[in-house]
């Protein structure tokens, strides 16, 4: 993007925030509004615009003066005198609304794209990390979920024939409440709403499956949304779907239901529009919401996360989702990896459990009262007390780097492929089990047979990763050679 391309995307950005207060939804006939690139011929030029989505575009002759859309707006930046030209652009397509039924199977353990709910019916995006009590949750929409808590969610929904006694995989934990638009006004901006999330706990960690149907591991990374990113989705309705990002400063509002037979119209700004990749087909339907929109990355196993999806078309000509940054904040939930690398060696810390139920109790309960943390989680933390003391040593600090700059694909691997957790529990409990202190970690001496465990742990992983994570733990290895029958403190500090 050029700078003067990025200057008049700033300007249309500010200005949208003073066209929200003129109105523009009665004055226009507009049913959203938003940023983008002007469309010139059906294919998007270079030029930002304002764009007013209507239902259909009339001709300018047909319309009153006052009705008709400027084709460009004279504004003046707060603080500055000279005068900014704001492009504009009208384009026709049918209002969005939040999605609801369609019929999905039951699937078993649950991986994100498919059927569930607690009110009406729609997708469970994926699963998430819950930096409140640092458990793995399900991520979905409000209007999905409901308002709640406690409320049994279903998988597959209820209305896709899931039953309470057999289909049952959790309930709700928390949602983010929305104020309603109240009364007739211009665009209430006080009102505006941000999200439509709400995350669930789970009754059995059997049930989680850390993947999202034809996409791959999540929810282990995000990333901004921008114009023109190539995105993808997997729903219960359209299944793997792939899209392009055409707006993400949209703004619209939609009747949402806030309780069983209670739809209200609430107002959302900061969202994301996509259209389908391939000009005819649907990217978002009936069912879809809740589902979360991925970036392919071609060198990495992890597809970023940019949006929750939750609107769109009758059609499917367009789909609307909150950015993944705003769901995150509001409900205070990260990337799995953002505690769940920890929670892996913690649980080869553990001498009270097999590794497996530990590892289970670690991710997917919530932490305990703090009166009682100590005496139930002995081990909780040494993960991060150990980096904590790495980084006192170029070698520790190296080792910090990589673990950091893979943690994402390291815990997918780790959670998802048998070999490479069977190979690195291997390598490790015999290290880090009954360790309560960083000391007894760092005296523990390296001998043959951990070598070879740890050669076997490291051929696994370079089998099964990616380029970049067997490059690094081939450098890695070299700095082990030859070093049997020394402490891990000395091989570190040296």
């Amino acid at each position: 993007m050029t700078d003067a391309t990025q200057r008049q995307l700033t300007a249309t950005r500010a200005f949208l925030r003073e066209f929200l207060r003129t109105d523009p939804f009665r004055r226009y006939g507009a049913h959203a509004v938003g940023v983008g690139r002007k469309l010139t011929g059906g294919k998007a030029s270079r030029r930002i615009a304002l764009r007013v989505y209507t239902a259909r575009k009339v001709p300018e002759a047909e319309l009153p003066a006052e009705r008709r859309v400027p084709a460009r707006f004279r504004w003046s930046p707060p603080g500055r005198q000279e005068q900014v030209a704001i492009i504009t652009d009208v384009i026709e397509s049918l209002p969005g609304h939040v999605q609801m039924p369609d019929p999905e199977s039951r699937i078993r353990p649950v991986p994100g794209g498919v059927s569930g709910s607690a009110m009406g019916s729609g997708t469970l995006g994926g699963w998430v990390w819950d930096t409140l009590d640092d458990s793995i949750v399900i991520l979905s929409n409000a209007h999905v979920f409901g308002y709640a808590a406690g409320e049994p969610i279903l998988q597959p929904a209820k209305t896709d024939g899931g039953q309470l006694a057999t289909d049952r995989i959790g309930e709700v934990k928390r949602a983010v409440d929305v104020d309603p638009v109240e009364g007739p006004s211009p665009w209430p901006l006080d009102q505006c709403n941000f999200v439509d999330a709400a995350i669930g706990s789970v009754t059995s960690s059997a049930l989680i499956d850390l993947t999202v149907l034809e996409i791959g591991p999540a929810v282990y990374a995000t990333a901004i949304a921008t114009g023109g990113m190539a995105v993808e989705k997997s729903g219960q309705t359209t299944g793997h779907v792939q899209g392009v990002v055409d707006d993400v400063d949209y703004a619209a509002a939609f009747a949402t239901p806030l309780a069983p037979g209670n739809w209200q119209t609430v107002a959302y700004c900061d969202l994301i529009r996509f259209v389908p990749s391939q000009p005819g087909t649907m990217v978002s339907m009936d069912g879809d919401s809740g589902a979360l929109l991925f970036t392919p990355d071609p060198d990495s196993v992890i597809n970023p996360a940019v949006g929750l999806h939750f609107a769109g078309a009758d059609n499917g000509s367009y789909g609307v989702a909150c950015k993944i940054q705003n769901v995150f904040a509001e409900l205070g939930v990260d990337v799995l990896c953002a505690g769940g690398f920890a929670a892996f060696l913690d649980a080869l810390a553990d001498d009270g459990r097999d590794f497996e139920a530990a590892l289970a109790a670690s991710l997917f309960e919530p932490r305990p009262p703090q009166s009682k943390r100590r005496t139930l989680r002995l081990h909780r933390g040494l993960a991060r007390d150990v980096q904590r003391r790495l980084r006192d040593s170029e070698t520790g600090c190296q080792i910090v780097a990589f673990v950091d700059r893979h943690r994402a694909e390291l815990l997918s691997m780790l959670l998802t492929h048998g070999d490479v957790r069977r190979s690195a529990v291997g390598a490790l409990r015999p290290i880090l089990r009954g360790a309560t202190t960083t000391d007894r970690v760092f005296t523990y001496i390296l001998g043959a047979e951990d070598m070879e465990r740890v050669g076997l742990a490291f051929d696994t992983a370079i089998k099964t990763g990616s380029k970049a994570l067997a490059a690094d733990i081939r450098r890695l290895r070299r700095k082990l050679d030859g070093r049997i029958d020394e402490s891990i403190g000395a091989i570190i500090e040296r």
